[in-house]
């Protein structure tokens, strides 16, 4: 006999920012932000961000693992059926909506996500054109998150890797820096301090460091 596990539940952003909180708040010297990052919109010209931390990367690892279990049980189950499909009827309609919805945006996110496994089947094939013609929302300007979310499914494991291996890349950028010839503050290079700062008021891979005719250094995006 086999057992599906039904993957419908959804932890809501509030939830998510309190125990972030209450992390912080058991264990000193940890910070809220690592946990989670709350997804924020294009603003002041910084890009959309989607929702990231080490609680938000658990909770789409789990809800991906419970899709695979159903999904296992329901190929032994229909295997010596070949009529019937593995495919549910609610992955269909959803799959459906996306095909033709561009809004609200809330709701195309919380669909791309519910049908990542059966989108990976059916596009197995596909051209990258083709995909883009499939699902017209990959082309709007949030289409960038929903690109992100399926790279967060297949690369778990990579997810935070930004922070992992940022001592390396903040050195990348300093010796970088120093080839271009650019006029950096002894106490910068020494704690990175500058470049901490880059990444936290905009996206790393948009930030630039150009030099000026007064010695100085700016952000160029």
């Amino acid at each position: 006999m086999f057992f599906s596990i039904t993957v419908y539940f959804r932890i809501n952003t509030l939830q998510f920012v309190r125990a972030a909180k209450e992390i912080a708040e058991l264990f000193p010297g940890e910070s809220e932000h690592t946990y989670y990052i709350p997804y924020s919109s294009s603003k002041k010209g910084l890009r959309r961000q989607p929702a990231r931390g080490k609680l938000w990367s658990r909770y789409i690892n789990l809800k991906a693992a419970l899709r695979l279990v159903n999904a296992a049980n329901a190929d032994v189950e229909q295997e010596n059926v070949p009529s019937t499909s593995n495919t549910s009827y609610d992955e269909e309609e959803k799959i459906a909506f996306l095909k033709v919805a561009v809004e609200p945006f809330d709701k195309i996110l919380s669909y791309w996500e519910d049908t990542y496994l059966i989108r990976q089947r059916k596009c197995k094939s596909y051209e990258l054109e083709d995909i883009y013609k499939e699902f017209p929302c990959l082309s709007l300007h949030y289409g960038i998150t929903l690109l992100e979310s399926d790279f967060n499914h297949s690369n778990e494991e990579k997810i935070d890797i930004i922070y992992s291996e940022w001592p390396k890349i903040a050195q990348a950028i300093i010796i970088e820096a120093k080839e271009r010839q650019l006029i950096l503050k002894e106490d910068v290079i020494k704690g990175n301090n500058f470049i901490l700062i880059l990444c936290k008021e905009t996206p790393l891979k948009e930030c630039l460091l150009v030099h000026t005719d007064f010695n100085r250094y700016k952000v160029s995006k």
